[in-house]
């Protein structure tokens, strides 16, 4: 195989000046001397016939070339590491590896503490990295910058269009919807009822675009308008934002049912059939064969099935 004389150690000077967009940056990231990474720039420069990253301003950009070669150049350095990486057969109790895993706070309260517990004691020389979802996390998925994600799908058939074609995603677990309130909130009784569910005050959550937010499932069911007055990044906060309040909140049950514990908060059934939310489990079909991303996923799923 011959690559007209090109040298390969230059894809990875290559692949951190497009994500970098420094020449200073991306020779610290790489351990090099700044004058080698300049030399490196201006060799790719010459093997591609492009400026590659040109100055706007304060700043360097890439051209239009450099774009469009970013993604090939880090699926094949991924590429080339998963096949350095991996290993045909996956030992857990000798194994030393690092996991960067994607969730919510929902799932790192409910179900993490007993896959750490499990991992703990079954592969000690594991280490899970938890990793908040946010913006780019299918792109850090895409890019190698995390192993596994965690999300919800509240509606997997309307939502299906938002995973990539080169990620594979598997049912994790289910869980529904409960409302919280202040322990002592005069306006409710026993039970919630849907007048004082539209007449109080809510407290919602705002996971950015790609999660639908309490209003858009509740229009969803039987167009409720909701008197949002305030938002929070997680389900956890809206736990905590409920106390001394009239504000209700709408949360999973299984992380209302850890939560209120602790919390001066009451559990009440929603009188509305929300929709189940759907934890699923995604990875880069680059790991589908890896032992030991296969040991890992097998892991998550086994506690999730033993979840109460």
């Amino acid at each position: 195989m011959h690559f007209n004389r090109f040298d390969l150690n230059l894809l990875v000077a290559l692949d951190a000046l497009l994500e970098e967009k420094n020449v200073t940056r991306a020779s610290e990231r790489l351990f090099m001397s700044q004058p080698a990474m300049s030399g490196a720039l201006q060799r790719l420069r010459e093997r591609f016939n492009d400026p590659l990253l040109i100055r706007v301003g304060r700043t360097m950009e890439l051209t239009p070339r450099a774009t469009a070669l970013t993604a090939p150049v880090r699926e094949i350095l991924l590429q080339i590491q998963n096949t350095i990486d991996t290993e045909p057969e996956f030992d857990p109790s000798t194994a030393r590896r690092s996991f960067t895993v994607l969730m919510s706070d929902y799932v790192a309260t409910v179900l993490v503490p007993e896959v750490i517990r499990r991992i703990s004691s079954r592969a000690p020389g594991i280490k899970i990295q938890v990793a908040m979802l946010g913006g780019g996390a299918h792109e850090r998925l895409e890019t190698g910058r995390a192993d596994l994600m965690i999300r919800a799908l509240v509606d997997p058939k309307s939502e299906s269009t938002l995973v990539s074609e080169n990620l594979n995603v598997d049912e994790l677990f289910e869980d529904d919807w409960v409302c919280v309130a202040d322990a002592k909130h005069p306006d409710i009784g026993d039970e919630l009822t849907l007048e004082a569910y539209t007449s109080l005050p809510h407290v919602s959550h705002d996971f950015g675009r790609r999660v639908p937010t309490l209003e858009e499932i509740s229009h969803a069911q039987i167009s409720l308008d909701l008197d949002i007055r305030a938002a929070a990044p997680n389900f956890s906060t809206l736990v905590f934002m409920v106390p001394g309040t009239d504000l209700l909140a709408l949360i999973p049950r299984r992380l209302a049912r850890t939560l209120s514990k602790n919390v001066d908060v009451r559990v009440l059934e929603p009188p509305v059939d929300f929709p189940p939310l759907n934890e699923v489990l995604i990875w880069h079909k680059r790991h589908e064969f890896d032992a030991g991303h296969c040991w890992l996923r097998d892991v998550f799923r086994e506690t999730a099935s033993e979840l109460l």
